[in-house]
C-alpha cells in the first residue's frame, strides 16, 4: 500500500487520464495566476487535509503495518461565460472526481472500499468561474509487509528495515516538493512503478525526468561497536531541448529540496540510522532520445549510516 502522497499523486494521474482538466491539475493549489487557454475550460487542485491513526476497523490488518485515516481537498474550477453551462461544468466535474475516487481506480495505493467524496461545498461565483470545494476520505498503509509504495502485486516477505524507511523519506521529501512535482513528469524512484523502467526509451513526452538508482560502495568498522558505509545514489535529471541553463536550474532546485538550509531532514534521517548526506555537483551532457534531443544532469548523492552491533 502506498503513503498518503501517494494516493494524492494518484489521484491527479487519474484526474489528467480522464482529458477533462488539459494539464491543469495541481498538487500545491490553483496557482494565482492561472488562466485559461481557449480550449481549457477545468482545472483541479489536490492539498492535503490531514491524517490520523485508524481506529474501528481491521480490513487491512493482515497487512501488517500501520493504517490511517486521511482527507485532502480538491477544489475543481470551472469556467464559462453562461452562468447554467458554468455550473452544468462544474457538476460534471464532481462526478468524474466521484467516479473515480468511489471505484477502484485508486485501490493501488488506498484501502480499497475506504475511499469516496466525504461532502462538497459550492463556492460563490467569480465572474465566469466556479469552484466547488470537495473533501476526499481514504485509508492508507505506511510501509509494512506490502512494497511501501509502488507495484501492490508484489509483497515484501520480509521485516521492514531503516533502509527502507530512508530511501521513502528521501523519495517522498522530493515528490512532497511543490516546484518538482510540478515540474517533474517522470519519477523513477524503483518503488514499483512502470516508469522505473523507462530509463533506456524515454522521450520528450515523459521529460523532465528524475532517477535516483542506488549504488555499491564499501563499507567498514567505525569503532569496536558500530559499522559504518557510505550510500552512494545516482541522480539523473533528464530536461528536453538545447539549453543546458534548464537543466542547471532543476539540479539547483534538486538540491534545495535535500539541502533546505535547516537540520529537519537530517534529524529525520539520523532516526534511520544516517548521520551526513553529501551531493556533487552534476556532470552535464547532451543526450539523444527516440524523439529529440535534451541533456542530462548526472551526480552522486551520499548517505552515510553507521550500524550498531
Amino acid at each position: 500500500m502506498g503513503r498518503e502522497l501517494d494516493v494524492r499523486v494518484a489521484l491527479k494521474e487519474a484526474l489528467l487520464a480522464t482529458h477533462k482538466f488539459g494539464e491543469a491539475v495541481f498538487l500545491s493549489g490553483l496557482p494565482e495566476d492561472f488562466g485559461f487557454g481557449s480550449s481549457n475550460l477545468a482545472a483541479a487542485a489536490i492539498e492535503p487535509g490531514g491524517s490520523q491513526y485508524a481506529t474501528g476497523w481491521e480490513a487491512v490488518a493482515w497487512l501488517g503495518g500501520l493504517a490511517y485515516d486521511a482527507i485532502c481537498t480538491v477544489t475543481l474550477l470551472a469556467r464559462h461565460e453562461d452562468p447554467q453551462l458554468r455550473d452544468e461544468l462544474a457538476e460534471s466535474l464532481l462526478d468524474v472526481l466521484s467516479g473515480i475516487v468511489g471505484g477502484d481506480t485508486l485501490a493501488r495505493d488506498a484501502v480499497p472500499g475506504r475511499t469516496g467524496i466525504v461532502r462538497w461545498e459550492w463556492l460563490p461565483p467569480d465572474s465566469v468561474e466556479r469552484r466547488i470545494q470537495a473533501t476526499v476520505g481514504f485509508a492508507f498503509m505506511s510501509a509494512g509487509a506490502g512494497t511501501g509504495g509502488g507495484d501492490s502485486t508484489s509483497v515484501n516477505p520480509f521485516p521492514l528495515h531503516d533502509t527502507h524507511r530512508l530511501w521513502d523519506l528521501l523519495c517522498e521529501t522530493l515528490l512532497g516538493d511543490s516546484i518538482l512535482s510540478g515540474a517533474i513528469k517522470t519519477w523513477q524512484l524503483w518503488r514499483g512503478d512502470a516508469s522505473d523502467t523507462l530509463f533506456d526509451s524515454l522521450t520528450t513526452a515523459n521529460l523532465p525526468a528524475l532517477r535516483l538508482t542506488p549504488l555499491a560502495a564499501p563499507g567498514g568498522w567505525r569503532d569496536n561497536v558500530s559499522h559504518e558505509f557510505k550510500w552512494p545514489i545516482r541522480v539523473d535529471l533528464d530536461i528536453p531541448g538545447f539549453d543546458a541553463r534548464v537543466a542547471m536550474d532543476g539540479w539547483e532546485e534538486f538540491a534545495r529540496v535535500l539541502f533546505p538550509g535547516n537540520n529537519v531532514l537530517l534529524n529525520q534521517m539520523i532516526l534511520l540510522g544516517a548521520h551526513d548526506k553529501t551531493l556533487t555537483t552534476p556532470a552535464y551532457e547532451p543526450r539523444r532520445y527516440t524523439d529529440g534531443r535534451g541533456y542530462r544532469a548526472s551526480g552522486i548523492l551520499t548517505v552515510t549510516k553507521r550500524i550498531e552491533s
